[in-house]
């Protein structure tokens, strides 16, 4: 199974119609029928049935427009990252855990003997206790 039958076969279930689906893929119409009865006869069950000029989902070709629609989606996701990344762009997601109770070491750094006593303030913490807030450094 190629990504090209894939998209082939989306057009043709979305148009029902065969020529119009060729004619959108620009591809020609016994192609299209070719490559669709390769699908066919891969997967080892009909997707297609004829109804009047058109054609019409089975049941088996309903669940597999749900998963074609879905590897076509994860496609185009896969090739916009891939041109953000080409073109020196991007996102990274960073995440990290905290495994310290914050306060605590706030507390055991800004109350380190380098600050000055005389000119601080004491700044009140959430847990109740003060921390020296320096005004200057010696």
């Amino acid at each position: 199974m190629t990504l090209n039958q894939i998209l082939y076969f989306r057009k043709v279930a979305r148009l029902e119609n065969y020529h119009q689906a060729a004619e959108e893929l620009y591809i020609s119409q016994p192609s299209l029928s070719r490559s669709m009865a390769a699908l066919e006869s891969e997967l080892g069950i009909t997707l297609f049935e004829k109804k009047g000029r058109g054609v019409v989902l089975t049941n088996a070709g309903r669940l597999f427009l749900e998963h074609a629609d879905r590897i076509a989606g994860d496609c185009d996701i896969a090739a916009g990252k891939m041109k953000e990344l080409a073109s020196g762009g991007g996102k990274i997601n960073i995440g990290y855990i905290i495994f310290f109770h914050l306060p605590d070491i706030i507390f055991r750094t800004m109350s380190a003997p380098f600050w000055t006593k005389k000119k601080t303030k004491m700044l009140p913490l959430a847990s109740g206790r003060t921390i020296p807030r320096p005004l200057h450094r010696r």
